[in-house]
């Protein structure tokens, strides 16, 4: 990857060189792994708690089967034996900023699996805090059922999706992606492959000073793209098939299977500096055909997502660089290739996030979010092959001036196309701090709306899924939480009511995001989307250790026609807020969900590894909802026509374009200004429960805030994990954007001592480069910083680098190799936490 000279080089390793191949070159299939049937229910205990409870108990299945016990949110000191019995005790978890103890109290429980039953199976429970009995039919999906101790103490059981576990290796599985036809099913995902996990440092950090800094040099094992083939028939997986050879660097798949039965994998892949989108395609067997290219232009190509039409016809769409913008390009399946690409949206704005869709009656529609007008809006276009590919004119689906972004796409069986996408506010990613409270944060005030577009008109359910959704998160995830109404927002007085040496606040709101839909064959819709664990804390059990970020689940509703059902949590699924499920309809009321997690909430049989607290694994969840479906009840929206842009968007681009056109001559050289930001974090920090997901950390660089450059974002790259580490690099190299937006590999240090180099808590500059005439430059600051009052450094300005390329703006010696190294740890700035 591109390597970017430090802004403060307080820590600079950069490596060149050979690499090591850590996986071997194709990956040897494991043995076949049957899915048995099977139904799942979660077991919460604890639920409110406010002290040390011990819950040690059994667990006994009168006319059923008990298959496995696995633990939720177990600690160090808690243990399970077989199916029967385990010893719990809850205990409070670390505090974030500026939290006391009191409300730090979070559940503890269990997954209990059964062998599928036709009759009623009668559980009884028996803890050190009383007795419970419940059976499989008292309480359907998206429904609980909560039991009162006799001192009081709560527990309570919920129906869940039954998990199949398809990874486990100590790699790092991720970004599922699935598709079915007839009695096949291909999932695709990417592994991530460790270095030499004997030098990591671990999450308990280090007891002595760091005198020789040549084990960060080692190298990972890159990404891989792998694929799965299930047999319905047979309730059998087999592979995992390698795709790509390892060491690789990937940024997302998808997959469809065409007319033949080919399963067509797309993959984003950066080789020789950029990513581009390449395609093979696979036999149920994992016989694989040769790799082809669809993109050769040098802007980056990345968030590939495919369906197939009636016809058997293979679509994919994409987001690409060109032009010196964000577009949504597509292409078609033309035999055993593809058309070159086209351009889907149509606005001089970025364009995000592409969803696809095909339905029974031969209709294809691309949906994707757009900045056009100075805020995300949700648009869509249907598009047809004959022999090239054409469209419809753009349809708005959702256009005012909030936030309105991350559609997905569903058609039913009378090919009637629902589409949900995210809500924040208007303002989003502007200003928003201790002076100035008149934007909406990142991540603030987030849920979902769904809609159902018939011809060109737009309709929504009669009863509003936001009302099923779950409201403002509470201190632990199975308290109710807090609802609505809500303060509106933005609200300026919150910045004007600050008091002394205390932040603005955000009232409270919903965090539900990441919608993903599917439809099943009688007509139900299916919601997934995913919401954080708890509203306090950091994400710490002792049985996976602090690590990454808060902690994500994902949860479902689901609509029956007269209304929303839910939400109900899907076990083994905790992991990131970007934590996309791939979702299957198998028949009526029956799911399958391909979903990533990383154990954190449900730690291994054998324990998650120690090392750095965590471990991406693929599962398969199957979910059998008992519903009676009737034909949907939907109110006309008709066709919707955007909102004029706000005054203040404009009066913002203009200020932003005056500035980008600064360029001041200075001893002789022409100077360019550049804006940046230095303090971005996400969900990858230990406190990053309010700051959103990495993606959203580039939204807000390129389009709310218009940055020349951009050092992002986390604490230690995200607790000094190697996975998070590669991901927020890999985001570096793929929005490194030509003429717009120049990323920078970056980290924020955190230490708790009390030296003078942990009193910094901001980096600032103002950085000018030179420009040349023989192409556009960049420039990065000298690493010579000079102390500030109140902790502050700013680097002096500038030291240029240029190169006489008129499609790059840094230097060949400065890029990634074709045999990639090790991406280096380049700036940080340290903060005392």
């Amino acid at each position: 990857m591109r390597m970017r000279v430090a802004l403060v080089a307080l820590l600079a390793l950069a490596v060149f060189g050979g690499r090591r191949l850590l996986y071997p070159q194709t990956s040897t299939p494991a043995a076949p792994i049957t899915s048995p049937n099977t139904q799942s229910f979660l077991l919460i205990l604890g639920i409110g708690e406010k002290t040390d409870v011990n819950w040690d108990g059994s667990i006994t299945a009168a006319g059923g089967t008990i298959l496995s016990l696995t633990g939720w949110r177990l600690w160090d000191t808690d243990s399970i034996t077989g199916t029967s019995s385990w010893k719990l005790t809850m205990r409070m978890t670390a505090a974030g900023p500026n939290e006391t103890g009191v409300d730090l109290y979070q559940e503890t429980g269990l997954i209990v699996t059964i062998a599928q039953s036709s009759t009623p199976v009668t559980f009884n429970v028996t803890t050190t805090q009383g007795s419970f009995s419940f059976t499989s039919q008292d309480v359907s999906f998206g429904g609980s059922k909560t039991f009162t101790m006799p001192n009081g103490r709560l527990a309570l059981v919920m129906p869940t999706a039954a998990p199949l576990q398809l990874t486990s290796s100590d790699e790092e599985e991720d970004f599922p992606a699935m598709a079915q036809s007839g009695d096949d099913v291909y999932l695709a995902y990417t592994r991530f492959v460790h270095g030499d996990r004997t030098l990591a440092t671990g999450i308990s950090g280090l007891k002595t000073a760091i005198t020789n800094f040549s084990f960060l040099n080692r190298p990972t094992g890159m990404d891989q793209i792998l694929l799965l083939h299930y047999s319905k028939a047979q309730r059998v997986w087999t592979g995992p098939f390698a795709v790509t050879t390892p060491t690789e660097d990937e940024m997302r798949v998808a997959v469809a299977i065409d007319g033949q039965g080919r399963a067509w994998v797309f993959y984003s892949t950066q080789r020789n500096g950029n990513f581009d989108i390449y395609a093979r395609n696979s036999l149920a067997n994992g016989t694989m055909s040769s790799e082809i290219r669809l993109t050769t232009d040098p802007g980056t190509d990345v968030y590939p997502a495919a369906a197939t039409d009636a016809t058997g016809r293979v679509w994919v769409a994409w987001q690409g660089y060109r032009n010196n913008n964000l577009e949504i390009l597509a292409a078609a399946q033309t035999g055993d290739t593809f058309t070159s690409e086209s351009v889907v949206s149509t606005s001089p704005a970025s364009n995000w996030e592409p969803a696809i869709a095909a339905a029974p009656n031969g209709e294809v529609s691309i949906s994707w979010d757009t900045y056009d007008k100075g805020d995300y809006d949700v648009y869509l276009r249907r598009v047809r092959f004959t022999d090239q590919i054409g469209m419809d004119d753009p349809l708005p689906i959702a256009a005012t001036l909030s936030f309105e972004a991350r559609s997905s796409l569903a058609y039913d069986a009378q090919s009637r196309l629902w589409i949900a996408y995210e809500v924040s506010g208007p303002k989003w990613g502007k200003d928003f701090g201790a002076y100035d409270t008149t934007g909406i944060a990142i991540y603030q005030n987030h849920t979902i709306q769904v809609r159902c577009l018939m011809g060109n008109d737009l309709y929504t359910t009669t009863q509003d899924v936001a009302t099923a959704l779950p409201g403002a998160p509470n201190t632990q995830l199975f308290l109710p939480t807090i609802a609505g109404p809500y303060a509106a927002q933005p609200d300026p007085t919150l910045a004007q009511k600050r008091q002394p040496n205390s932040g603005a606040g955000a009232p409270d709101a919903p965090k539900n995001t990441f919608p993903r839909l599917a439809t099943d064959p009688d007509g139900t819709v299916y919601l997934a989307f995913r919401r954080p664990t708890g509203s306090v804390g950091i994400s710490q059990s002792a049985a996976t250790g602090q690590s990454i970020g808060t902690i994500w689940v994902g949860s479902m509703v689901y609509y029956d026609g007269a209304q929303w059902h839910g939400p109900g949590v899907l076990a083994n699924s905790d992991g990131l807020g970007d934590n996309r499920p791939a979702i299957l309809p198998l028949g009526s009321g029956h799911l399958l969900i391909g979903q990533a997690t990383d154990h954190r909430l449900s730690p291994l049989p054998n324990g998650t590894p120690q090392v750095d607290g965590a471990n991406s694994d693929i599962y398969a969840l199957d979910l059998q909802v008992s519903r009676q479906q009737q034909s949907p009840q939907l109110q006309k929206i008709g066709q919707v026509t955007p909102a004029a842009p706000d005054p203040a968007a404009a009066a913002e681009a203009a200020s932003n374009a005056l500035a980008r056109s600064y360029q001041p001559t200075v001893n002789g050289q022409q100077m360019q200004l550049l804006r940046g930001d230095f303090h971005r974090h996400t969900e990858l920090s230990f406190d990053g429960k309010g700051d959103g997901p990495l993606v959203d950390a580039y939204r807000y660089s390129i389009d709310a805030a218009s940055l020349g450059w951009y050092g992002c974002c986390d604490h230690d790259d995200g607790s000094g994990r190697e996975y998070s580490w590669w991901m927020l690099q890999k985001f570096t190299d793929a929005y490194t954007l030509p003429s717009k937006i120049l990323p920078m590999y970056y980290y924020e240090r955190s230490v708790t001592t009390t030296s003078a180099a942990s009193t910094i808590r901001r980096v600032t500059a103002t950085c000018c480069s030179p420009r040349a005439a023989s192409g556009p430059c960049r420039a990065f600051p000298s690493p010579a910083p000079h102390r500030l009052p109140e902790g502050l450094l700013t680097p002096t300005c500038c030291t240029p680098i240029c190169t006489s390329s008129p499609t790059r703006e840094f230097p060949a010696s400065r890029r990634r190799t074709p045999a990639p190294p090790i991406r280096g740890r380049i700036g940080a700035i340290t903060t005392r936490w």
